[in-house]
């Protein structure tokens, strides 16, 4: 890219050391986003708030503050559907305890608690599947949880094997841009809905397209 002369980023100080709202979210968000996408679909509009708070522990030397998100996302309609399924993440980053991930997925056919904590660990904490038709739930083993191996061995699949893509596609990478690209919008903007494809631009300078604007007035 250098060579090109189109060099992607900017010259000066990087948004970790200017502004750690864009910093955390740019850093931790792709995860949740591309998580919903495998798991859901397509993301249509979001909407988000974001909040400041210090949680300086009493006595400590230097600041700390903790960055809250709190977003809701619809996804696209399915063929037949009038509206798509809903979701809702929280982001919240620093905090005092330990760093964890994890999703409830309600469905039709039942529900999934997954629960594990900063992926480098290769562990999960707590994995339950409720089946609806048999009205159980399961508790499947976590032995095989590494998750950079599996990446590999599923790459190496699709590769060797021609075995379908089931890791995050250039495609898919872009649709996660474009959320993060509208939930930074909507904090920006008072926490209002915004679809994805109706705003451009990057984290810190974003906009909705002119046409977009001339049917708001």
């Amino acid at each position: 890219m250098k060579s090109s002369g189109q060099i992607t980023k900017a010259a000066g100080a990087d948004w970790k050391a200017t502004d750690r709202r864009i910093y955390n979210l740019l850093t931790h968000s792709p995860h949740l986003l591309d998580l919903a996408g495998y798991l859901v679909g397509p993301i249509e509009r979001v909407r988000a708030v974001h909040r400041e708070r210090d949680i300086t522990p009493s006595g400590a030397h230097s600041k700390t503050v903790s960055h809250i998100w709190h977003i809701d996302v619809v996804f696209l309609a399915r063929p037949g559907e009038t509206e798509g399924p809903t979701g809702h993440f929280e982001l919240v980053l620093p905090r005092h305890g330990e760093f964890a991930e994890g999703f409830k997925l309600e469905t039709n056919l039942g529900h999934a608690l997954v629960e594990f904590p900063y992926v480098w660990f290769q562990r999960e904490r707590r994995v339950e599947i409720y089946d609806s038709y048999t009205r159980m739930i399961g508790r499947p083993e976590g032995e095989d949880a590494n998750t950079f191996r599996l990446q590999l061995e599923a790459l190496a699949d699709t590769i060797l094997e021609g075995a379908p893509l089931v890791n995050a596609s250039l495609e898919a990478g872009i649709e996660v841009v474009k959320a993060m690209v509208a939930i930074s919008h909507s904090a920006r903007h008072g926490g209002d809905w915004v679809n994805i494809e109706e705003v451009e631009g990057d984290l810190a300078h974003s906009y909705l397209r002119p046409s977009q604007l001339s049917a708001a007035r």
